[in-house]
């Protein structure tokens, strides 16, 4: 498969992946910013807005006949967090261009529309007070999602004091201070001071796309940004332990969420040791032969669910799990031992060759999907070195048990965090491996 070719321009950068693979085509905006507590509430409102007036669509319905007309086209915004950045995305999928008549227009009307959602908002009263309330629900069932909330409480107890402990959606008390006159400034504050990186996917010509979008976008930009800089994209911090925490949420549930997080020792998406990173992870949870859920749930049967993984941007491993009350001792010691484990290289030849295996098989699956493809490219952008699906296919590929041992060894607990009833378990002696 072909691989993103990229074309920057000021600071903007385009990435092309010229592929007759798909129906679809897509392109994707995808603006950079730090992480802030301050504005990170309503920076997260901003994408959702955008689609709701501008300049030559007045509300979301106008803008929806526009797009219809377009043989379906979809437009949809988004709001994520990769390491220390929270990144605000459109996103918008029509057929490809040589399946429908007058092929040539349909690209340059797409870029237009985008261009015109993304550089001229209005931001209206009616349209800002919406999204907040849709905000707020979106938060809410955020923390109604009670295995996403521990995790999330995990990972801020983990990072605490550090900008990676900050929520990507923001928080529910600073909703009501934001208004359409901030949201405006902080929009233009915003695209006048980040990176802005488009993902183009599809059954296109490259160097026809660029110059459309250039065409279009360096003149909104230079509106707004006349220096036209190039911006920098410094990579997260890996993870630096310096105290080791245990929280106990209580909350009436059946199950006790436990939530264990893990330093990687400075191992993150970029180092050369990733894949053997990655293999560890996947031999210890995250298959049905892996070692978590072989012990912790079919052999113990003190789990209901049981899984590891990875945030490889910080250089976190953490360990998800649902267990019964009353079951805690003995469900931590089992979590550690398999940990130990590895570390000590005691993993069959049978449980490397699965993994590789199942892990083989994610990365052709992901292949197939657009949104995992640029997802996977941002995380190399982030981190400061793209890697290919291909690339991580042949690299799992090759990593040997030494390697497996060698990562392992570098794993450092550091939190513990419940949430639930744990009945009349104890978890105050835990002691990390």
């Amino acid at each position: 498969m072909n691989q993103f070719q990229t074309f920057e321009k000021g600071p903007m950068a385009i990435h092309v992946l010229p592929t007759k693979k798909y129906v679809l085509t897509t392109i994707a905006v995808r603006v950079y910013l730090d992480l802030n507590e301050e504005i990170v509430t309503g920076a997260a409102m901003i994408p959702y807005i955008l689609l709701q007036g501008s300049n030559s669509y007045l509300d979301n319905q106008s803008l929806q006949l526009a797009l219809d007309r377009l043989y379906g086209a979809k437009l949809q915004a988004s709001i994520e967090k990769k390491g220390e950045k929270q990144i605000l995305g459109l996103s918008v999928t029509f057929p490809n261009p040589s399946n429908v008549y007058h092929e040539e227009s349909v690209v340059s009307e797409i870029i237009a529309i985008l261009s015109d959602v993304l550089f001229t908002p209005t931001f209206s009263v009616n349209s800002v007070e919406n999204e907040k309330q849709h905000h707020f629900n979106r938060i809410i069932n955020r923390l109604n999602n009670k295995i996403t909330y521990s995790l999330e409480r995990c990972l801020s107890k983990i990072t605490e004091g550090q900008l990676y402990s900050i929520s990507h959606l923001g928080y529910l008390q600073d909703i009501d201070r934001w208004t359409s006159k901030t949201l405006f400034e902080l929009y233009n504050q915003i695209i006048q001071g980040s990176p802005l990186h488009i993902y183009v996917v599809g059954n296109i010509e490259p160097n026809c796309v660029v110059d459309e979008l250039i065409l279009r976008f360096e003149k909104e930009i230079n509106k707004l940004n006349e220096s036209n800089k190039k911006f920098k994209l410094e990579p997260p911090s890996p993870l630096r332990i310096s105290e080791k925490n245990h929280t106990y949420e209580k909350f009436s549930l059946n199950q006790l969420l436990v939530n264990v997080g893990y330093g990687t020792g400075g191992i993150v998406f970029s180092s050369d040791d990733y894949p053997a990173l990655v293999l560890c992870n996947r031999i210890l949870g995250g298959f049905p032969h892996s070692k978590l859920f072989v012990n912790l749930r079919k052999e113990y049967g003190l789990a209901y669910f049981v899984s590891s993984s990875l945030d490889a941007l910080k250089g976190i491993m953490y360990i998800q799990s649902s267990i019964k009350p009353d079951t805690l001792k003995k469900s931590n010691i089992v979590i550690t031992e398999q940990i130990e484990l590895i570390k000590k290289g005691v993993i069959s030849e049978e449980e490397i060759e699965l993994t590789i295996k199942g892990l083989c098989n994610i990365y052709k699956l992901s292949l197939d999907s657009v949104a995992s493809l640029i997802d996977f490219h941002q995380n190399g952008i982030v981190s400061g070195r793209v890697r290919t699906m291909e690339e991580m296919l042949l690299a799992v590929q090759k990593v040997t048990l030494n390697e497996i041992i060698s990562v392992a060894q570098k794993l450092e607990g550091c939190t513990l965090y419940l949430l639930g009833n744990k009945g009349e378990s104890k978890d105050d002696n835990y002691t990390f491996r």
